[in-house]
């Protein structure tokens, strides 16, 4: 959300339940006003594609944490000029 002005704050949104992150549109777009804004859904939850059934690892904590790793390497990619904050809730958040 409004992603890419040079010298913001960035805070990373990470979400774990049933709900997409975009249920949270007017929390995100009032922390727009001071950093830029990505927010994800969880594989599995909200908007995100499930993992496979057949591998029950690919719930395993790690494998959520391993996402949350890959994410903010992606948007640290992105803005390698800003400081990064991170929160999330429910699994998200552990």
């Amino acid at each position: 959300m409004h992603a890419g002005r040079a010298h913001r704050q960035v805070v990373i949104v990470g979400h774990c339940n049933d709900f997409a992150a975009g249920a949270y549109l007017p929390l995100l777009d009032k922390l727009t006003a001071v950093a830029d804004v990505f927010a994800f859904d969880q594989r599995g939850h909200g908007g995100a594609d499930a993992p496979d059934p057949a591998d029950p690892a690919s719930f395993a904590p790690d494998s959520l944490a391993g996402d949350v790793v890959a994410v903010i390497g992606a948007v640290a990619a992105r803005r390698p000029d800003a400081r990064l904050h991170y929160f999330g809730h429910s699994l998200s958040a552990a």
